[in-house]
């Protein structure tokens, strides 16, 4: 059985600064006229399914008891959408074990904002949702070092109502550029 959504932890020195990639996945969202933002990752998409309603959790962990930062974002379908621009692959070109792109956000017939969010949980274990296989939560499959997990919701669980009640908190908080999460710290610049 495939998963339609999975959870992905970063860490520092896999990839560009999670953080910069965070920002720039919401800068990116907002700046396009589709409103896609392209996110490359180690994650092939061999046993994973599409779904209208499919999101992605790429989040981070900064240590020193810091809020762990994520983005959630719709995961689109790649048909017709082209390659991401030379911005993009630029970007990403110094790591050559990403090898995967994922077209995220997007805007939705009457919605307001992108699919796609920037955010804090307090813990691990306030990330809704199961691995889909091992049915263990957050806080018990990225404990470790970075890892990708398929992932799976309640029946019940809105998943793309969650991503705009984000989206929506964040522009009532006057942070409509990045997604309503401030740099965590000076050193930490919007990008």
């Amino acid at each position: 059985m495939p998963f339609s959504h999975f959870v992905a932890k970063l860490v520092i020195g896999g990839g560009p600064r999670p953080s910069e990639v965070f920002r720039r996945l919401i800068k990116r969202s907002l700046n396009d006229p589709k409103h896609i933002a392209w996110f490359k990752g180690i994650l092939g998409d061999d046993q994973f399914e599409r779904a209208g309603n499919s999101i992605c959790i790429p989040l981070w962990m900064p240590g020193d008891g810091a809020p762990i930062e994520a983005v959630i974002a719709r995961i689109l379908h790649g048909f017709g959408l082209g390659l991401p621009d030379e911005e993009d692959q630029r970007y990403y070109a110094a790591w050559p074990n990403l090898t995967n792109w994922w077209p995220l956000g997007g805007l939705r017939g009457t919605k307001e904002r992108p699919d796609i969010a920037l955010t804090r949980f307090g813990s691990l274990d306030e990330i809704p949702g199961r691995q889909w296989r091992t049915q263990n939560g957050a806080g018990q499959v990225f404990c470790g070092m970075a890892a990708v997990a398929g992932w799976a919701f309640p029946e019940s669980f809105d998943t793309l109502g969650w991503v705009q009640e984000l989206a929506a908190a964040s522009k009532a908080r006057g942070r409509v550029d990045l997604g309503g999460c401030p740099p965590r710290s000076p050193t930490d610049p919007d990008v």
